[in-house]
């Protein structure tokens, strides 16, 4: 299966979630694996094999390696952020997985792998005030506001102590945010410092909000 979203969705953020919630079903292990660092497809099988643990033998073909490890018992691998390997990732899940008939695969990228048997799970923006959420909902329980909520409340925000307009504000940072999870979260975490309106005005700055201190 491959999450499918644009950036910041929240992808590596479900892959690593179902991957623990799933962690008795596998006894072989569930493996991460992030591939944004990974500079060329052909590195893949060397850095499956770091990161199950087992080093590579020169005198057999590369794929071997993680396929001795994974063939035996029923095994996740979660592979994260291949988007930019698409092709080489595509080829290599259909490879080992020919191979390995206990295990599982799970992606992440912003497109899909286009790879036999592949199943496309997309995850989209959450709901935000006055596009995507139903005008009946009340504003703090849409899914936007609630995720600002929650995270404001974690990093220790009065939140109970904010009135109508304070949620107000907090709409319009989700709704300028596109209700895109990780800028949420990262726009809650300013709540440390800033007031609600001095988050707003800064949203015009997209790299302030990206990299809090």
């Amino acid at each position: 299966m491959t999450l499918v979203g644009p950036g910041g969705a929240g992808k590596t953020r479900l892959a690593i979630a179902v991957g623990r919630a799933l962690l008795d079903r596998y006894p072989g292990g569930v493996w991460f694996l992030p591939l944004d660092t990974l500079e060329g497809g052909s590195l893949l099988p060397a850095a499956i094999g770091r990161v199950i643990g087992m080093r590579e033998n020169p005198n057999r073909p590369v794929i071997d390696t993680p396929v001795d490890h994974l063939s035996p018992k029923k095994t996740m691998l979660v592979l994260d952020n291949c988007e930019h390997l698409i092709e080489p990732v595509a080829t290599f899940v259909h490879d080992i997985m020919a191979r390995c008939d206990q295990l599982s695969v799970l992606a992440t990228s912003q497109v899909t792998l286009e790879s036999t048997g592949e199943l496309v799970f997309a995850l989209r923006s959450l709901a935000i005030p006055g596009r995507t959420a139903s005008i009946y909902d009340p504003i703090s329980e849409i899914h936007g506001v609630a995720l600002f909520l929650e995270r404001a409340r974690d990093v220790g925000a009065s939140v109970g102590d904010w009135d109508d307009t304070a949620i107000a504000v907090v709409a319009s940072i989700v709704t300028a945010l596109d209700g895109m999870p990780l800028a949420l979260e990262l726009a809650a975490a300013r709540t440390r410092s800033m007031s609600l309106d001095e988050i707003a005005r800064d949203l015009d700055d997209r790299f302030a909000i990206s990299d809090p201190r």
